[in-house]
């Protein structure tokens, strides 16, 4: 686990997040190993988990972010990637953990079937587009093949750095070209 509940905040807001005794296992633990196992490759998320506790060197950079240089057109332009976890509380992590929390917890199974959850003296509106913003940020964090290499994502840091990650396999998770209209 590399985030905490304190990353659950401004547009990931959860309330009293931790005071739900099974988050970090039941959501943080699952849905970050699997983000970072489609983003890292297995053998690289291996590697990086293995190296959590005493990182240093590249591991360190990428848990932890590291400012790097970039020729764009001739011109060699800084690069701040700001690792998985961070001082600002934002990570593609919390972020995509928080889209699974929200997916599953928004409906109940019940002897009746599924039904949406209500609260007395509320009214229940789509998440769909608070979903649909913190898909985005998660994507651009995470970044893909063929951006600008001035983009600040995992993606342009780990092509970066690709001799110091030989194990980095990058699979595209499902986070890209979310929109309002589930399309």
């Amino acid at each position: 686990m590399f985030t905490d509940s304190t990353y659950y905040k401004s547009l990931i807001y959860i309330p009293k997040v931790a005071e739900i005794d099974t988050f970090e296992v039941d959501y943080i633990d699952t849905y970050e190993r699997e983000i970072l196992k489609q983003v890292l490759g297995t053998e690289l998320y291996n590697l990086v988990v293995a190296a959590k506790a005493d990182a240093s060197g590249i591991y360190y950079d990428l848990i932890n972010g590291k400012d790097y240089t970039v020729n764009c057109d001739g011109v060699d332009r800084i690069i701040h990637w700001n690792g998985l976890v961070n001082d600002e509380k934002i990570s593609l992590l919390s972020d995509y953990v928080f889209t699974k929390y929200a997916e599953i917890t928004r409906y109940a199974m019940t002897s009746e079937g599924v039904v949406i959850q209500g609260v007395e003296n509320s009214t229940a509106i789509s998440p769909t587009m608070k979903l649909v913003s913190v898909y985005n940020r998660c994507a651009g964090l995470v970044g893909k093949g063929g951006e600008s290499i001035l983009n600040e994502t995992l993606y342009n840091f780990l092509y970066e750095h690709s001799d110091d990650y030989p194990t980095w396999t990058f699979r595209r998770p499902n986070i890209f070209g979310v929109n309002k209209y589930g399309i």
